[in-house]
């Protein structure tokens, strides 16, 4: 059984063109192709268009929710191609509200956590800190 997940938008400012991004795609692609051809394979169904100066990723079939099994090499593709000095995110979240992801900049992929918090009016307390004092049960 696939496990599905949303892609959430993901924008982000290159230094390439779209036809350029197309076949540094495809290349990038076929370079890890004997790493994991499902992934390698994947891969190469991811798209981009371009609006308002910005390259936006277009999921396989249009669709957002799908079994996106090269996350983390798309996030590599596009620290390879987004222009210096740009971040984006390219986040998921699962079938089972799993939420998982990368920090992109030019060169370099992070994983994204989530953190609990507490509103305190305007203020996120992280919840770890909030219930410091009490008690569950």
């Amino acid at each position: 059984m696939a496990y599905l997940a949303v892609l959430e938008p993901c924008a982000f400012k290159s230094r390439l063109t779209l036809d350029e991004l197309k076949k540094a795609l495809r290349d990038f692609a076929e370079e890890r192709a004997t790493a994991s051809v499902r992934e390698s394979h994947s891969l190469k169904n991811y798209s981009f268009r371009e609006e308002d100066g910005m390259v936006h990723l277009v999921p396989p079939g249009s669709s957002p929710v799908g079994t996106h099994y090269c996350d983390r090499l798309l996030a590599e593709f596009i620290s390879s191609v987004i222009e210096r000095g740009y971040w984006t995110t390219l986040e998921l979240v699962g079938e089972d509200g799993q939420r998982w992801g990368y920090f992109i900049t030019a060169g370099k992929v992070e994983p994204l956590g989530w953190l609990k918090v507490v509103w305190k009016g305007q203020k996120p307390v992280p919840l770890e800190r909030a219930t410091a004092r009490l008690k569950r049960k």
